[in-house]
């Protein structure tokens, strides 16, 4: 059928050449060399209609992929198949047995995304994995990133009520009775390296030397985000960061957190009864405060284990190869959201990354009275002076 089909075309390109040659054009120019741009022409037309098709692989998905055992499945999509499914019942796609808009069935959209998540490939590495496209490939990832992310709010949420205390609770629990008391919630950023045009380059360059988003997130004692802000651009610090985040007009609604109550972060964002910070290490602290710092300290180290978590399973993240700046937060918060999944469902992180880009800047001033008389309070309490 083929070569029939080649045929038909070959002749009616002769067909075509030959009227067009005989035309009353070419009559009135005699030219010679126009015969010749004719027939080169038609010989274009010609090779770009036999479009070569690619030998892609077509099984992989339908008899690789369940083959493998639980450890092997886990370790390549980062993902046990539990919680893969539950991400799959989610009502991200229309059902589990008819095609998606991107044209393929909803378990292997599913799988070339983690896959995507879960590594440095490319698209067109990916694609060839999974009998796929290049471009097919980035309209699937990007399809299941943006449909994850429509459903944010019932994934990332602060958490109320009982909730709320229970976090408390699993706080106070987690160095001891003795620990820093009442947090619900550890605040810091990381930055997020992305291929920025020429245009957003400047500012996108960190004072590391290289371009990124800033990821600003609270999470609980589980390691679960409960406050996510994502986009802001590298070159600012985490106290501009977080004074253009909701949160922070949050933390000023009266009972949003109880008022014995607060979040943990670094010397870079500002002190208040909400948000307890360090004492600045200006060389001539007492035991009291060194103490209330090191406790400080010991508590707030979860937010840098949630992010060694999240980048550890979607490696992804080392580096984003996306030239559109505006799904770049789209990305990140689709993986912060599978990383909650994983919490929710007792998925273990395979692995956790140590190297994590957190911001380090300017410490920031002494903040409210209100902040500074809490922190004082609790430092004497912890130190156990009177």
């Amino acid at each position: 059928m083929a070569a029939v089909r080649e045929g038909a075309l070959c002749a009616t390109l002769a067909s075509f050449c030959e009227h067009f040659l005989h035309s009353a054009y070419l009559k009135k120019r005699k030219r010679e060399d126009d015969e010749e741009e004719v027939v080169a022409l038609a010989a274009c037309v010609f090779s770009s209609s036999r479009v070569e098709h690619k030998t892609k692989i077509t099984d992989y998905c339908e008899n690789v992929v369940p083959r493998y055992t639980d450890f092997d499945f886990k370790s390549h999509f980062r993902l046990t198949r539990t919680t893969a499914q539950h991400v799959l019942e989610m009502g991200l796609f229309p059902n589990n047995t008819s095609k998606t808009k991107a044209g393929l069935p909803p378990a292997k959209s599913l799988l070339v995304c983690l896959w995507l998540f879960g590594t440095q490939e490319t698209f067109r590495e990916v694609g060839d994995r999974f009998g796929i496209g290049t471009g097919h490939a980035h309209r699937v990832f990007e399809l299941f990133c943006r449909c994850l992310v429509s459903k944010s709010d019932s994934v990332i949420r602060w958490p109320q009520g009982e909730e709320l205390k229970k976090v408390q609770e699993g706080f106070n629990a987690l160095r001891g009775p003795n620990s820093f008391p009442d947090v619900v919630g550890c605040i810091d950023g990381m930055h997020v390296s992305f291929t920025a045009s020429k245009d957003e380059k400047r500012a996108h360059f960190n004072r590391k030397c290289y371009t990124s988003v800033i990821l600003q997130a609270v999470c609980d004692h589980t390691f679960r985000f409960t406050d996510l802000f994502a986009g802001w651009p590298g070159s600012s610090n985490d106290a501009r960061v977080f004074r253009n985040s909701r949160l922070s007009e949050k933390l000023e609604t009266p009972g949003f957190i109880p008022s014995h109550c607060h979040i943990l972060g670094d010397c870079a964002y500002p002190l208040s009864s909400v948000l307890l910070t360090p004492y600045r290490d200006n060389g001539h602290l007492t035991r009291s405060q060194k103490n209330y710092n090191r406790m400080l300290s010991s508590k707030r180290v979860v937010i840098e284990q949630a992010f060694g978590q999240l980048v550890g399973r979607f490696r992804r993240l080392k580096h984003l190869y996306i030239r559109k700046r505006e799904f770049v937060p789209v990305v990140i918060t689709a993986s912060c959201m599978l990383h909650n999944l994983c919490i929710a469902h007792a998925d273990d992180s395979p692995d956790v990354e140590g190297d994590i880009s957190l911001l380090r800047t300017e410490q920031n001033g002494n903040g409210d009275v209100t902040g500074q008389a809490k922190r004082d309070n609790i430092a004497r309490m912890l130190h156990g002076d009177n």
